[in-house]
C-alpha cells in the first residue's frame, strides 16, 4: 500500500498517512499528537477529551509511534477493538496486533504488539488480569475511559494494578465524568496515583453535596449536588458560587490532555435538531403508575433518601413502566432483604411504542432506536417484523464480530431501523448511515445520551440529524429531563 505523507514529527519518527480508507488527516491532529506526545513525555502520561468522531483512535496510534512504544496495550470495549485493527496496519505498519477473547488465555505476544483487550476480562474470577500483569508494556491505551469512572468496580480495581507500572498511560473519553464531577477522580487516579491519592480529598476540595439521613435505620446518605461553592477568595462557603471550583476543574482537565468539539473542528458539519414527542400512558401503564408512585411516597414518608436502594429501585420500575405494561414474572421472599422481591417483566400495550411505530411509518429514513431497558426493544423488534419494516437488533448476547457485522450491514442499508440499548450502542460504533435517532427513555447522564447522539452525528454524516425523545405526560420522564439539564450544566461550563 502506497504512502503520501502528509507531516512528520520527528519525535519517533511517525509519519502521517493519507492510506486509510474514506480518510483524509485533519491538520489539528497534528498539533494534537505533538501535545500528547510532549505529555506523555513530561509526564508519562495524557488525555485525548475530544468529543466522539474526532479520530481518538488515530491520535492514540500515532502518539504511541511518536514515543517509539513497542508492546502496546489497548483497553477497549468489545466494538472498539475493530478500529484499532482496521488502523493500526496503515499507522504502526511493524506492529503485530494481538485480539485477546479468551478469559483464561493470553496469545503469543511478539516483540512489537498492539494487545486488544475488552473491559470484561479484568474480572476478579478470570486469570487475565494476572497474565497481563507478568508482561512488560511500554504503553496502555485505555478507550472509553469513562468506564473507569466507578473507583469500586472490579475492572477498575484490576486495570489500575495491572498498568500500575506502565510507563506511558493515555485515557481517551469524550467524557471525562458521566454522571458528577467526582468521577474524574477515578481517571486522574490511574493516571498518577501519587498525585490523586485520596478520593475524599479531592472530591471535598470540587464537589457540594447534601447528607441525607434514613430515619429508620441511621444510614447517612451523601448526594453531590454540584460544584463546590465559593467565595471571592476561593474559599469554601454555602454563599459562593460555583464558579472558581468550575474554572480550578477546567484548568486541571486541560493541563493533562487536548479536547475538542465537533463543530469547532468540522464548523460546516450538518446541524442536530431535538424535538419531544409526548404520548399518554395506556390505561394499564397508568394504573401501574400511580400504584408505584404511592409506594415511592410511602418511602418518602419514612424518611428514605432518594439515594437509598429501595427508592432507586422503585423509580427504576416506574421507568420501565412508561416504556410498555410490566407483568409480575415472579415473587420470592428475599431473607437479606426481609422482603418479597418481584421479578418484572414488560409486554404490551406501549403508549411509547405506538409513538415510535408513527415515526416509523410511511417512510424509508435510516433510524436508530435507542432505551436503556432490553424488553421495550425486543418489543419494538416484534413490531417493526409485523409491519414489515426491515430492522437489525444488536443485543448484549453478540460477540464483538456479530456485532461488527451488524454495524456494517445496517451502514450498507440493508436495514432501516437499528435498536440498541443506550449502554450497548453508546459507545465505538458509527451508524451514520442513518439521520433520526429515536429514545424510547433517556438515560440519566446527558453524556451517556452524547455519546449514543455521537454515533450517528459525527464525521462524515451529510445530513442533518433529527434526535426525537418520546416522554409519556405526567410521568417521571419530565423529573428525568430536568436532571439531564441541570447535569448538562455541569459538563457544559467544563468543556465549552
Amino acid at each position: 500500500m502506497s504512502r503520501v505523507p502528509t507531516a512528520q514529527i520527528t519525535t519517533g519518527g511517525i509519519v502521517f498517512t493519507r492510506d486509510l480508507p474514506h480518510y483524509e488527516p485533519w491538520p489539528f491532529q497534528e498539533h494534537d499528537v505533538a501535545v500528547i506526545t510532549r505529555l506523555l513525555l513530561d509526564k508519562g502520561y495524557a488525555a485525548c477529551w475530544h468529543e466522539m468522531g474526532l479520530g481518538k483512535t488515530l491520535i492514540a496510534l500515532w502518539a504511541a509511534g511518536c514515543i517509539t512504544a513497542d508492546r502496546i496495550l489497548v483497553i477497549t470495549t468489545k466494538t472498539g477493538k475493530v478500529p484499532f485493527e482496521q488502523h493500526s496496519e496503515s499507522i504502526l505498519p511493524r506492529h503485530h496486533v494481538v485480539r485477546v477473547d479468551s478469559t483464561h488465555e493470553l496469545p503469543e505476544i511478539p516483540e512489537r504488539a498492539i494487545v486488544l483487550c475488552h473491559y470484561q476480562l479484568f474480572q476478579s474470577r478470570y486469570a487475565m488480569p494476572g497474565l497481563i500483569a507478568a508482561e512488560d508494556w511500554d504503553m496502555v491505551i485505555v478507550d472509553e475511559a469513562h468506564r473507569l469512572k466507578n473507583r469500586q468496580a472490579m475492572w477498575t480495581k484490576q486495570i489500575k494494578k495491572v498498568c500500575k507500572h506502565v510507563p506511558f498511560k493515555l485515557v481517551m473519553t469524550g467524557t471525562p465524568f458521566v454522571n458528577a464531577p467526582d468521577e474524574l477522580w477515578s481517571l486522574l487516579n490511574f493516571l498518577d496515583p501519587k498525585t490523586y491519592s485520596s478520593y475524599w480529598r479531592f472530591r471535598g476540595h470540587f464537589c457540594e453535596e447534601t447528607r441525607d439521613v434514613n430515619h429508620n435505620t441511621g444510614v447517612t446518605y451523601r448526594t453531590i449536588t454540584g460544584f463546590k461553592r465559593r467565595n471571592a477568595d476561593g474559599a469554601p462557603t454555602p454563599a459562593g458560587t460555583e464558579e472558581h471550583a468550575i474554572r480550578e476543574y477546567a484548568a486541571l482537565v486541560r493541563s493533562i490532555g487536548v479536547r475538542r468539539r465537533k463543530r469547532d473542528v468540522k464548523p460546516d458539519m450538518p446541524a442536530v435538531t431535538e424535538t419531544t414527542v409526548p404520548v399518554e400512558l395506556s390505561a394499564p401503564q397508568r394504573r401501574m403508575y400511580n400504584e408505584m408512585k404511592q409506594v415511592l411516597a410511602m418511602l418518602d414518608q419514612q424518611g428514605q433518601p432518594i439515594t437509598a436502594p429501595a427508592v432507586i429501585a422503585q423509580i427504576m420500575r416506574m421507568r420501565q413502566v412508561t416504556a410498555a405494561t410490566p407483568i409480575v414474572l415472579s415473587e420470592e421472599w428475599d431473607d437479606t432483604l426481609q422482603r418479597i422481591v418481584q421479578r418484572i417483566g414488560m409486554e404490551e400495550p406501549s403508549g411509547k411504542l405506538d409513538a415510535l411505530m408513527d415515526i416509523l411509518d410511511g417512510t424509508d429514513t435510516p433510524t436508530v432506536v435507542f432505551s436503556n431497558f432490553y424488553r421495550p426493544l425486543e418489543l419494538a423488534a416484534a413490531r417493526c417484523q409485523r409491519a414489515g419494516i426491515r430492522y437489525i437488533h444488536m443485543t448484549a448476547a453478540d460477540d464483538s464480530s456479530t456485532r461488527y457485522g451488524k454495524v456494517t450491514a445496517f451502514q450498507a442499508g440493508e436495514a432501516q431501523v437499528f435498536f440498541s440499548t443506550i449502554a450497548l450502542g453508546g459507545e465505538s460504533i458509527t451508524l451514520t448511515a442513518a439521520d433520526k435517532i429515536v429514545f424510547l427513555d433517556k438515560h440519566w447522564s446527558p453524556a451517556a445520551n452524547d455519546q449514543a447522539i455521537a454515533r450517528v452525528d459525527r464525521p462524515p454524516q451529510q445530513s442533518p440529524v433529527q434526535v426525537m425523545s418520546i416522554e409519556a405526560k405526567g410521568t417521571i420522564d419530565h423529573y428525568v429531563a430536568g436532571v439531564l439539564d441541570r447535569k448538562r450544566g455541569w459538563f457544559d461550563a467544563i468543556f465549552k
